[in-house]
């Protein structure tokens, strides 16, 4: 088991170096396509006795080595800006309450509901049936030899279709046929039965 724990460790920080890796590979390309990378925030000084300031050393406020920080940088906006003043809470905040005055109602009292419309499809239906009636009433005749010979020169006005060409499946219809027959076949323990 420590053996696995292991591996799992080195993955995890290898995963983590590679992210880093490609954002820093991003950042490089960015800035050689003329695409101005974030300002740096600046350096903060002290002043020693002598007058002359020196810089304090480049590190996160948790700590965390220089190096560590370009990183971070690069690896993208990582929340708020320190340059970026956060929007005032009054603003953002919504005014308007959802809580309404309380009504009393005497539950003795059985509740008023809306008369529900009564819907009758009936009038509609004897429409369509009468309609359809005059439709078949209109088509409702024996056939002469005229009606037999129109419908004799539609049939051989009608286009030849040619039969289709038999070619050979290829092999990914043939894989295709055989992965659907094992989707829509019986299951393999019953093929028996």
């Amino acid at each position: 088991m420590a053996d696995v724990s292991g591996i799992v460790v080195l993955l995890a920080i290898g995963i983590v170096l590679d992210l880093i890796k490609k954002a820093r590979d991003r950042q490089r390309q960015g800035t050689e396509e003329g695409v101005a990378s974030r300002p740096r925030p600046p350096v903060v000084v002290r002043p020693t006795g002598s007058g002359a300031p020196v810089p304090l050393p480049e590190t996160q406020p948790l700590g965390l080595p220089a190096g560590w920080r370009r990183a971070l940088e690069e690896a993208g906006p990582l929340g708020r800006h320190p340059d970026h003043a956060l929007e005032s809470d009054e603003e953002v905040e919504e005014r308007e309450s959802l809580e309404v005055e309380p009504v009393v109602r005497s539950l003795e009292v059985p509740p008023t509901r809306a008369v529900r419309p009564d819907i009758d499809l009936d009038d509609a239906s004897v429409l369509a049936v009468a309609r359809r009636l005059r439709e078949v009433a209109a088509r409702d005749r024996p056939h002469t030899i005229a009606d037999h010979r129109a419908f004799d020169e539609r049939v051989r006005k009608a286009a030849v279709v040619a039969a289709p060409v038999s070619r050979l499946p290829s092999r990914a219809a043939l894989r295709e046929s055989i992965k659907w027959r094992e989707i829509l076949d019986r299951p393999v323990a019953w093929r028996d039965e």
